[in-house]
């Protein structure tokens, strides 16, 4: 059905209806693409631009903990230091080079808290044999109750390896070394020197504030549900998040922390949502810094390019449909204007030439359009004048058709009015009986005027009246202004012939037999009525249309004459014309002529040919 729908289409629409989702496909695809690659390119970027933001942050992160460093590292290796380390006893008196010793090292100790305020809470600096100093920035009271065995025994110390300094960092945590009324969240960097199983030994513990490292990373903390975090192998160093909590399994923590170097990864948090991670591990002490960011969060920055894209893609399907809509119509016009020559051929024009531009496929339609049309002239021509000669034939065999008898029982009764001495009377029937025929044979030509179709009826019907004893009367009604237009020849003839040999032939009582024409409109109504015998409706019925019949099954008896008469005219005028019959049984039988308004022109007129030759005295 859809099928037989599409071949129902003009050929413009028909390029309209695959050329237009062929196009609209192209256009949304080539738009999904690019939102697609949009997309993917922001996501580049972004990744991009999150191992800048933590390179940036961890070079940041790395100078603020190895100034820490550097500074622990000069204070232990300071003589001070090495001092409480490895000379003093908490047995042995207070004299002068204790008191500058400690003196030198609690400054060393101020200084680094001075010059870093914001990276150091507190320091404590415990000797293996039980002294200790103390820098505390908070001035509230604190607790300690650690000692150096204690801390070491809690602290991983790897082994010496001719290390004398140990450096551990420790992951964020409540500070129990100062405890304080109000907890205090530090990370930690121990200086530790000696163990256990030493006879001598110290640690310089630095306590930072978490919250400045917090702040280092919630600087690189922009996007909803994004997150910042220094990791550690023990876990979570510090962290800041932005709206939610921090969402990657320990499994993910784990594997973050081996990493090193720097790199991206895509990761899958608790609640199955795609997190972009971007990570640095820092030199100082491997601790992996790390910068998430959930893909949603990111493509929402797609949204103004998604809909500019949706946009663009709508302008250019409505643009799109301009050139498109132009070139199926440049396309079809050749198409359309064979159509439109085939039309003009179908009204009539028969002597069109057909033409196109193309050069090829409808170049060749149109060669075959022209061979065809050249062969349907020639064919018609053939069909025509086999129409004529065919015409000719049936008015030749009419022409043959008017009854021997008639003219047999017409000299028979000229010669008895030669008997009976009435010359003049039997000369006037011979010379109706000369006109008739000359002017029925009208010289093989099909038409006539009607005042020559006329003459011949008169000279009929008063041949005819002679030889029925004047039992009928005849009147003739035409107007004048229908005289000279055409004709067949022996057209009413055959009418009037069965008008007495099947109406007043037998009628008791005078018949009377009117023939009448006249003009209406663009055509001409003549008339053969009689008082005759009538026809019966059923028998009307039938003789109607028996001379409609095309090729009748009988062409004998007394009504071939009218059938003829009535194919005749078809053929010659067309199928608007004819003879119609209309009767009333016992009363009348009347029938109708109708034939198209035309003037004789260069018909024959048999006046001028019958006065030559001298027919008429």
């Amino acid at each position: 059905m859809k099928r037989h729908a599409f071949y129902s289409l003009s050929f413009q629409n028909k390029l309209l209806l695959i050329f237009l989702p062929l196009l609209f496909c192209f256009i949304i695809i080539t738009g999904g693409i690019c939102l697609y690659f949009s997309g993917e390119q922001l996501k580049l970027n972004t990744e991009k631009m999150m191992e800048n933001t933590v390179h940036q942050t961890k070079i940041l992160l790395e100078d603020k903990l190895s100034s820490i460093l550097m500074r622990s590292s000069a204070i232990v290796e300071s003589t001070a230091y090495e001092y409480f380390t490895f000379s003093h006893d908490v047995r042995d008196s207070i004299d002068k080079k204790y008191l500058e010793y400690r003196s030198s090292l609690s400054g060393m100790l101020t200084d680094m808290a001075v010059e870093y305020p914001s990276m150091v809470d507190s320091i404590i600096m415990l000797e293996k044999s039980g002294d200790k100093l103390i820098y505390m920035r908070s001035p509230a009271p604190y607790v300690m109750q650690d000692t150096y065995s204690s801390l070491i025994n809690r602290l991983d110390v790897p082994e010496s390896q001719g290390k004398l300094c140990h450096y551990i960092w420790s992951n964020e945590h409540e500070d129990d070394l100062l405890a304080t009324k109000k907890a205090r969240q530090v990370l930690t960097l121990y200086c530790v020197i000696g163990n256990e199983d030493s006879t001598a030994g110290s640690l310089l513990a630095v306590n930072i504030p978490s919250a400045t490292v917090a702040d280092v990373l919630g600087n690189i903390v922009t996007e909803k549900g994004s997150f910042a975090a220094l990791i550690s192998s023990e876990g979570i160093c510090c962290s800041e998040q932005n709206d939610g909590a921090f969402q990657l399994s320990d499994a993910d923590m784990k594997y973050l922390s081996m990493l090193s170097g720097r790199g991206a990864k895509l990761l899958t948090d608790r609640s199955g949502s795609q997190i972009m991670i971007s990570y640095e591990a820092l030199d100082i002490n491997g601790w992996v810094l790390v910068n998430g960011v959930p893909t949603d969060s990111i493509m929402k920055g797609t949204e103004l390019v998604k809909r500019m894209i949706f946009l663009c893609v709508g302008i250019m399907i409505a643009i799109a449909c301009i050139p498109v809509l132009l070139l199926s119509r440049w396309i079809s016009r050749d198409i359309s204007s064979l159509v439109d020559q085939i039309e003009i051929y179908e009204l009539g024009d028969t002597q069109i030439y057909f033409e196109t531009r193309d050069r090829k496929e409808l170049r060749r339609v149109a060669d075959a359009l022209n061979k065809m049309t050249r062969t349907i002239q020639k064919q018609l021509g053939e069909v025509i004048y086999i129409e004529k000669s065919k015409r000719k034939t049936e008015l030749l065999l009419l022409q043959s058709q008017i009854n021997p008898h008639f003219l047999y029982n017409t000299l028979i009764s000229v010669k008895s009015l030669i008997d009976l001495d009435r010359y003049q009377q039997a000369s006037s029937m011979f010379q109706s009986l000369i006109d008739f025929y000359v002017l029925s044979l009208n010289h093989g030509h099909e038409q006539t005027s009607i005042s020559n179709e006329l003459k011949i009826i008169k000279n009929y019907l008063s041949i005819l009246e002679v030889r029925y004893n004047y039992s009928f009367e005849w009147m003739i009604n035409v107007e004048e202004d229908i005289l000279e237009c055409g004709i067949l020849t022996l057209t009413l003839q055959p009418l009037v012939e069965n008008a007495i040999s099947h109406g007043i032939k037998n009628k008791t009582d005078k018949g009377i037999i009117d023939i009448s024409g006249c003009c209406c409109e663009d055509q001409i109504i003549l008339t053969v009525w009689d008082n005759g015998q009538g026809i019966s409706p059923e028998e009307l019925e039938r003789l109607n249309r028996y001379i409609r019949e095309p090729y009748p099954k009988e062409k004998t008896g007394g009504h071939f004459g009218l059938w003829n008469s009535n194919q005749r005219l078809k053929l010659y005028f067309g199928e608007a014309y004819g003879i119609e019959i209309d009767s009333e049984y016992k009363k009348y039988t009347n029938v109708t002529v109708r034939i198209p308004y035309t003037q004789t022109g260069g018909m024959h007129n048999e006046d001028t040919d019958s006065g030559r030759r001298g027919y008429y005295t």
